[in-house]
């Protein structure tokens, strides 16, 4: 142990959860080590108090893309620091509970709001449990509780999306060109107009012979 070191974490496989273990410390160097400190322990591996989650409720939001849950909490919940609400495509136990439970509200509170998936797959049903959190991250397992459906429909209300082809447009083009631009328009034309008649008077020389046509 170096000299900065003040902290060591014991494998949590080898302790159980509840019983007290006794620590002693010692400081050591070339010439022996000091008198050791000691000190106890209690493994804390799992949320306490018998506690139970009940009556989960799941309902459509009001955004209508997310859902909102409501539960039922009795018994000893000192020990829980959050709840945190777990819910999967597939149905589960508690052996088989989803690890990613990442929605959680603090531990007053009984009621959440967790967004639906990106993907809308109408009637596709997802379930839902709600369990306990301590403040050492331990967390209970639970089977699912409750199960809702994903109610949302894909829009396809406009039916020219991704049809027709490209150019293809009932719109009057003229109606996107400006006032001014009709001016412009028009006096291009006027010019046209009269460099042709030029050119075309050029070839009408005296005697109608002797010009060359200049295009």
């Amino acid at each position: 142990m170096s000299d900065v070191d003040r902290s060591f974490t014991y494998s949590g496989s080898q302790t159980t959860h509840g019983e007290t273990y006794f620590v002693t410390v010692a400081v050591c160097n070339d010439e022996g080590c000091s008198t050791p400190g000691l000190a106890t322990v209690v493994a804390d591996k799992q949320v306490d108090g018998d506690y139970t989650v009940s009556n989960l409720g799941v309902s459509v939001g009001a955004d209508g893309v997310s859902w909102d849950l409501t539960w039922t909490v009795a018994g000893d919940t000192t020990d829980v620091s959050m709840w945190h609400i777990c819910w999967s495509s597939d149905d589960f136990d508690a052996a088989n509970m989803p690890s990613d439970c990442a929605d959680s509200v603090a531990a007053d509170q009984t009621s959440a709001n967790v967004k639906m998936p990106t993907a809308v797959v109408n009637g596709k049903s997802y379930y839902f449990t709600v369990v306990g959190m301590d403040n050492r991250t331990n967390m209970d397992a639970a089977a699912y509780m409750n199960e809702a459906q994903d109610v949302r429909t894909v829009d396809n209300s406009n039916v020219n999306d991704g049809n027709g082809t490209i150019g293809d447009t009932t719109d009057d083009a003229s109606a996107g060109i400006p006032m001014y631009a009709w001016g412009m328009i028009a006096g291009v034309v006027v010019v046209a107009f009269v460099v042709g008649a030029f050119i075309l008077s050029r070839g009408d020389g005296e005697g109608g012979e002797g010009k060359d046509w200049d295009y």
